[in-house]
């Protein structure tokens, strides 16, 4: 419940700003006024930043969007007024603390802030970034890990090659990932992002500063650079999708980026419902694909609760041992039990094995058996519709598949001598299933 409590109010906390932000600079040009033309443009903005599916996705994306939300109102506010606002600092600091992929935009704003001769600010930022990055790094070192977790590294190939494979594949890997944006339709819509805010460069002027040039920057060439900085640093390392998840954060940046620059021109558009259709027609370009995101959302919850859900309810309360999953999310949480993770989110034994190409059954077999695992709970198609020799398939749960990896996810007992007690162990946990799971126990019903 604190997950989705924590993503609910941050993303109101993000629709309140942008909502202000929308009325400032979009429908009255410095007012809240014409309050009809805003909530005619608010169902649009919820589905622009994925507002419905993000927060019930119960992770740390709503805080990380946030943070975006407050550093570019921060900037806006710096520009301004002149004065340092606290809500800058903290969305600069948070960001990077929250996900990796906050270092983009705070890297950038802190440049910005070296540009307006806020140097003391930037230092200080980027001391308090540091030293809280090298204490996690440190901590990873402490318990023998390595400096990004493994979940990073499995979802990021410029990551895993910085840790695993040298300069070389780096490179490669910042190639093969640059490309990867290219075709990605975010990945162009962030590019047509760059041009649009580009024109804001235009404005940047060099003056002299206690005998020294020095760039003067006005507010909208600090906003449009900072996010173009973190935009070229996404489509480099970034990632796209996981039920918008990933490129949601670099997005709103963009929005709100863009709505600052060209919000002289958009306030000229008369008469006002011009303007409001003019602008729910741009946000649309986001909306499109967390449209069907969104529609998605509460069967995906369903799914959720059907198949990982119940997996955590076996392990937790019928069968009380080691288990091998390969998709951990639910299982493990509130499990004090072990799991092994064969993706390799969780464990880097089999992140490192996986990155080998070294796929081969036994390989698999020969790791749970060293971590004394009797229960493996896995989809099929994994395997390639095979399994280790030695394993032995006890039951089947088939949901609709939504989010999952596949519909069905097959019970395997590796370890002989615990066949009696969790064949009882799944017998006594098929009654307490949801009706619409199917679950079959048994090898002669497993095909």
């Amino acid at each position: 419940m604190v997950p989705l409590l924590i993503g609910v109010a941050s993303m109101a906390a993000i629709l309140w700003l942008v909502s202000g932000f929308f009325a400032r600079h979009v429908i009255a040009g410095g007012t809240r006024k014409h309050s009809l033309g805003w909530l005619l443009l608010a169902p649009f903005l919820v589905l622009a930043i994925n507002g419905v599916a993000l927060p019930i996705a119960g992770m740390e994306h709503p805080l990380h969007v946030l943070t975006v939300v407050l550093t570019i109102l921060g900037l806006v506010n710096l520009g301004e007024t002149g004065r340092m606002p606290r809500v800058l600092l903290i969305g600069i600091f948070l960001a990077p603390l929250f996900r990796f992929e906050g270092l983009a935009l705070s890297g950038a704003a802190i440049v910005v802030l070296v540009l307006k001769g806020r140097k003391r600010a930037a230092i200080g930022l980027t001391a308090a970034i540091g030293l809280s990055l090298l204490s996690y790094g440190m901590f990873m070192h402490l318990h023998g890990l390595p400096l990004l977790p493994s979940s990073v590294m499995v979802k990021s190939t410029v990551s895993a090659a910085a840790a695993d494979q040298g300069p070389l594949r780096v490179v490669a890997g910042i190639a093969q990932n640059l490309v990867g944006s290219f075709k990605n339709r975010w990945g162009t819509l962030l590019l047509v992002g760059i041009v649009l805010l580009l024109p804001a460069l235009g404005t940047i002027r060099t003056r002299r500063r206690d005998g020294r040039m020095a760039l003067d920057l006005d507010t909208r060439a600090m906003v449009a650079l900072a996010v173009i900085g973190a935009i070229s640093a996404h489509l480099v390392l970034g990632a796209y999708g996981w039920f918008g998840r990933y490129e949601v954060y670099i997005l709103t940046a963009l929005l709100l980026a863009v709505i600052y620059v060209l919000s002289h021109a958009i306030r000229r558009i008369e008469p006002g419902w011009l303007r409001i259709a003019t602008c729910a027609l741009a946000l649309t370009l986001l909306d499109f694909s967390y449209v069907k995101t969104t529609w998605d959302t509460p069967g995906a919850a369903r799914n959720v609760y059907e198949q990982q859900y119940q997996l955590h309810r076996f392990v937790t309360d019928f069968f009380r041992h080691p288990v091998a999953v390969n998709d951990i999310g639910y299982v493990s949480y509130r499990n004090d039990g072990f799991v092994l993770d064969l993706y390799g989110l969780g464990s880097e034994e089999a992140r490192k094995l996986l990155k080998s190409g070294n796929r081969d059954l036994d390989s698999f077999a020969a790791m749970i058996q060293r971590h004394h695992v009797p229960l493996a709970m896995i989809y099929q198609n994994w395997f390639q519709g095979a399994a280790p020799s030695g394993w032995v398939p006890v039951a089947q749960l088939t949901t609709d598949k939504v989010t999952s990896g596949d519909s069905t996810v097959t019970f395997y007992l590796t370890d002989p001598s615990r066949r009696e007690e969790l064949m009882h162990a799944l017998r006594r946990f098929a009654p307490t299933l949801p009706r619409r799971v199917k679950f079959v126990v048994g090898t002669e019903s497993i095909p």
